[in-house]
């Protein structure tokens, strides 16, 4: 192994091409890693040329761990290629830098510019605009989109595809907006400070195996390390400590997958070091049983340690399973995706669709997480589509009636679910029996019928546990009625709960007794639906009969032209209200004035009914 000791940036670019290999992590720096490097410029003098009395102060960088792959010869010109093995998030960020400094400085209009611009993009960007001698390289798709909108002399207008395209596009932006806001003079100060006061060690090894070695102990990137990074890191030391390039290349072919699929399940996040974190805990509970172990790399480093004879098949055993887990990971957190269960040997559309709607009810309800192991361990060891259906509406139930409506507390249960998640994972299809009775058992002990009925009925549910009731209701309204209901998205986004009888009413009650008794009645669950937000803030106060649109004019919905009635709602819920005789009687005894104490009683006895209804439909619909 080979250590230079101190090398600048304008060096380490010198007659060098890096290419950056596809196992490695997406380009992942974010907002808060760019600012602290521009931070770091600005502390260090970077921005301010010497003045003969004081200067800049160098920065160190930290180590870049490199395995030459040959030459490049073009054109008279020797180029050494490198793969970059450690430091690329940092090199591709100072040649986004790079790139958004030429393309200042070219704007000025001055020659001196315009030759220091030039002499810029060759050394760290590209020779002359040529794609092919470009100074660093990805792999695949990102780095078409590298060289497109980022790094190329013609920048294209592309959207991007994924996380990383997004992170580098938006690392230019944020340099531009940087450099706009600095006069030109502190831009040509930057250009040469950050190519001779930064510096970097450089370690070149001559194999993977080699590079294993120094994974345990250098540790200089941007951002620390997660516990995926930590656990990839000893992998690639066990592979090397065994002499076995095998493992190694199998460590890095996986782990090219793993951060693939994390990066798709959460392509909104610029940072993605928390779920890297989850995923490897929820694989290591399905193979352990253990919920409580959060520092899975130490773990895995006890667990696979060289004192254990069979170290290398157990190894590739937990490398293999945690891909298979991220392809699981990024399809149950991503359920309308694309591909979604079509390796299943066995395809139903039916039975996937239903393991689709498990799987999006356990993200409306937040309570996904206790299930992730055992869905690991179905979807690796069970054969059969509708067993996996099986496992997965239990485990909604349990998230449902237990976590939220009984309130019960969020690890109930979860050392045997986990438990389950490894029994199953090791013994395979013979442990399903056993695993859904256990799970059914949970569901009986902490939200049995009677617990769940009770709580319904007091309605001591939170927002989003009403939401979600009343949304299932308006689904099951809408199938009855042979409509097409509205979409989760569209229902937490355009709407509210509407009271049907208000919490502000316009009734004047003769006693306290009445208000009171009115009071009471109007927080029961079937005083609850569903209803647009135009809706609910023109009629949500309004007296039955103008919500049933028995004395016109009724408002009208100034986008859509409807009006704001019962009757003409969007949503099947509140149109099966217009077909309410219970509803239709109480607005005539509002039409003819009746006494208060007979609208009263009129109320109670709809909002009881339809209580039951509700809660007839929650037994049914959410059935162990």
């Amino acid at each position: 192994m080979a250590l230079q000791m101190s090398i600048t940036l304008s060096q380490l670019f010198s007659d060098t091409i890096y290419k950056i290999p596809e196992y490695q992590r997406p380009y992942a720096w974010a907002e808060k890693q760019l600012k602290d490097l521009w931070e770091d410029f600005e502390d260090n003098g970077f921005l301010q040329a010497s003045d003969g009395i004081s200067s800049p102060s160098n920065h160190y960088m930290g180590t870049i761990v490199v395995n030459q792959k040959g030459e490049k010869l073009e054109s008279g010109d020797r180029y050494v290629v490198y793969e970059l093995i450690d430091g690329q998030q940092r090199l591709l960020t100072l040649v986004i830098l790079a790139k958004a400094m030429c393309d200042r400085l070219r704007n000025t209009g001055d020659a001196s510019d315009g030759s220091r611009a030039k002499n810029l993009y060759n050394r760290y960007v590209s020779r002359d605009g040529d794609a092919g001698l470009r100074k660093i390289v990805l792999q695949g798709d990102d780095d078409v989109y590298l060289w497109d909108v980022v790094l190329g002399p013609n920048q294209l207008i592309k959207q991007p595809a994924t996380p990383a395209q997004r992170r580098m596009r938006n690392a230019y932006e944020f340099f531009k907006a940087k450099l706009d806001g600095i006069g030109i003079e502190n831009v040509r100060a930057l250009s040469d400070n950050i190519a001779s006061r930064l510096l970097f060690l450089r370690y070149e090894v001559q194999s993977e195996l080699e590079a294993g070695l120094v994974f345990e102990t250098i540790n200089d990137r941007g951002k620390q390390l997660s516990q995926m990074d930590k656990i990839k890191s000893y992998l690639v030391y066990l592979g090397s400590k065994l002499n076995n390039k095998s493992f190694v290349d199998l460590v890095n072919q996986r782990w090219g997958k793993v951060m693939e699929n994390v990066a798709l399940a959460h392509e909104d996040k610029d940072d993605t070091e928390e779920e890297e974190n989850q995923l490897v805990r929820y694989h290591w509970i399905m193979l352990t049983g253990r919920p409580r172990d959060y520092e899975v790399h130490r773990g895995v480093k006890n667990q696979y340690n060289l004192k254990n004879p069979t170290v290398l098949r157990e190894a590739e055993e937990y490398v293999n399973t945690l891909e298979e887990a991220s392809e699981t990971y990024r399809q149950i957190l991503k359920p309308l995706g694309h591909g979604f269960l079509d390796d299943w040997k066995r395809i139903d559309p039916n039975t996937t669709s239903a393991i689709r709607d498990n799987l999006q009810a356990l993200h409306r309800i937040e309570t996904l997480a206790n299930f992730i192991p055992l869905f690991f361990a179905a979807r690796k060891r069970l054969s059969s589509l509708t067993d996996f259906w099986e496992i997965t509406r239990l485990c909604y139930l349990l998230g449902w009636r237990v976590y939220k409506v009984c309130n019960r507390r969020s690890d109930t249960g979860l050392a045997v679910l986990s438990g389950l998640a490894r029994d199953l994972y090791k013994n395979g299809a013979s442990e399903l029996q056993r695993v859904l009775g256990d799970i059914k058992g949970i569901i009986t002990e902490y939200g049995s019928d009677q617990d769940f009925e009770s709580v319904l009925r007091v309605n001591f549910l939170s927002d989003l546990e009403k939401r979600h009731l009343l949304y299932e209701w308006e689904k099951h309204c809408a199938a009855k009625q042979g409509t097409i209901a509205l979409s989760w998205d569209t229902v937490k986004e355009n709407c509210e709960i509407e009271h049907i009888f208000p919490v502000v009413p316009k009734y004047e009650w003769s006693t306290p007794q009445s208000k009171e008794r009115y009071d009471k009645i109007i927080s029961w669950l079937g005083n609850l639906v569903l209803a647009e937000r135009t809706f609910n803030r023109s009629m949500g106060n309004g007296f039955a009969y103008e919500k049933l649109g028995l004395k016109p004019p009724a408002p009208v919905d100034p986008e859509t032209g409807r009006e704001l009635t019962y009757p003409n709602s969007g949503l099947a819920s509140q149109r099966r209200l217009a077909y309410d005789q219970d509803l239709k009687a109480i607005a005539q005894l509002e039409l003819n004035n009746a006494p208060d104490t007979k609208i009263l009683d009129a109320i109670e006895q709809f909002v009881q009914r339809r209580t039951d209804e509700l809660v007839k439909f929650a037994l049914k619909h959410w059935a162990i």
